[in-house]
């Protein structure tokens, strides 16, 4: 909101419908990441919520879900290969 107050052009129509969305039905966070004409929207809900959530912003607003987990071991190596050391 304070960052909606410096410029109109912080934010989409579409962004900030997500944004109502998640306030209406409960999200215990929302947070826009990245920028420049892309980037994602990060969601916390209960986890029973999580279906009307990925449903609504899916099917309604056009978004894409992205599943992921938590690390709880800490960064680790994915790809390595010695031809890039």
């Amino acid at each position: 909101m304070a960052k909606q107050a410096v410029s109109a052009n912080i934010s989409t129509s579409k962004v900030d419908e997500a944004y109502k969305l998640a306030r209406r039905h409960g999200a215990l966070g929302f947070k826009l990441l990245g920028g420049g004409g892309g980037g994602c929207v990060f969601l916390l809900v209960e986890p029973e919520r999580k279906p009307l959530f990925v449903n609504r912003l899916t099917q309604d607003l056009g978004f894409t879900h992205i599943p992921f987990n938590y690390e709880f071991e800490g960064v680790k190596t994915v790809y390595y290969d010695r031809a890039y050391l």
